[in-house]
């Protein structure tokens, strides 16, 4: 694949985009060495972009539901950066309206993870879903991590977890990771929240991109 022109940014940080065999969009980003050794979520997902074909639902949602602030790039009306309440991007939204929806075995993004910075946050994030009567299509306990499984209103699927520490991580008896999938008790998830849930403002500030997964198609 051949990248395109390298952008650089005002901090020093440069990015290109190249498209695999099957027109999927990859974008590598090198951060800035000083930002590397002082910000402690570096190596890191920066951010994920989308094409969307209704914006002002897809605001609604990721703005009501999951508590991100939308800000509209003032040199593109039809893209929307959305942040975290500490301010940073975590998801960028461009609109299309002539889009239409990947078929569901071509290649492409099967979901973006959103990772909180612990148990209680994803907890007052389930408590918003059940709230705002917003479908959950799953939830598991891998022994590294618990997440909760949705699609956004367009289908794009998205996957909100925390992860345990290394400590609690599950290993085989030759030493090696024993992840699994099992249900997750969202009741004793809710109960764990009995007399510390404050009113809802928005998602963690700590929250970030934790990973993407991408579909290929055979």
């Amino acid at each position: 694949a051949v990248p395109k022109a390298v952008t650089k940014g005002t901090d020093g940080s440069q990015w290109f985009q190249v498209k695999d065999p099957e027109g999927v969009t990859v974008e590598f980003v090198q951060a800035v060495p000083a930002a590397v050794a002082t910000n402690p979520l570096f190596p890191h997902i920066i951010h994920v972009g989308a094409i969307i074909k209704d914006r002002a639902l897809q605001d609604s949602f990721y703005r009501d539901v999951l508590g991100l602030q939308p800000q509209p790039q003032a040199s593109n009306a039809d893209t929307v950066t959305l942040h975290g309440l500490d301010g940073r991007a975590l998801l960028v939204l461009s609109a299309a309206p002539n889009a239409r929806p990947r078929p569901p075995r071509s290649t492409g993004l099967y979901h973006f993870a959103i990772l909180v910075p612990d148990r209680a946050s994803l907890g007052a994030t389930l408590r918003r879903l059940l709230d705002t009567r917003y479908p959950l299509q799953g939830a598991s306990d891998h022994g590294v991590s618990e997440a909760l499984y949705l699609a956004d209103p367009e289908g794009n699927g998205i996957e909100l977890y925390r992860d345990r520490s290394r400590e609690e991580w599950p290993r085989e008896p030759d030493g090696k990771l024993g992840m699994v999938t099992a249900p997750l008790n969202l009741d004793q998830l809710i109960f764990e929240l009995k007399g510390k849930l404050e009113p809802w403002t928005g998602i963690d500030p700590q929250t970030r991109i934790g990973h993407v997964h991408l579909q290929v198609s055979a």
